[in-house]
């Protein structure tokens, strides 16, 4: 079922509504894959919670998307906001 905000604000998509994924739908309409990774986490956490790589008690964000340049670039943003990474499958 699509997000209710994401209905809200782009009105209704026939291919979401069939129960295509938004990412998938969403690469469709702009030619490139999509990785995801930040809405596993409230905003307001990555400055107040984020740690050193290394560092005891660091957030762990899933990152969705196939292998590729895209997501090695994730990968490497991530790692820069200080953010342990884990990869959903």
């Amino acid at each position: 079922m699509p997000h209710p905000e994401r209905r809200q604000r782009d009105g209704r998509i026939d291919a979401i509504e069939a129960g295509r994924p938004e990412s998938l739908w969403v690469a469709d309409q702009i030619g490139a894959p999509v990785v995801k990774v930040f809405n596993g986490i409230f905003w307001k956490h990555l400055p107040e919670r984020g740690r050193p790589s290394g560092a005891e008690g660091r957030i762990a964000l899933p990152i969705a998307g196939a292998a590729g340049p895209g997501k090695d670039l994730v990968f490497r943003l991530v790692d820069t906001l200080a953010d342990q990474i884990l990869v959903a499958v």
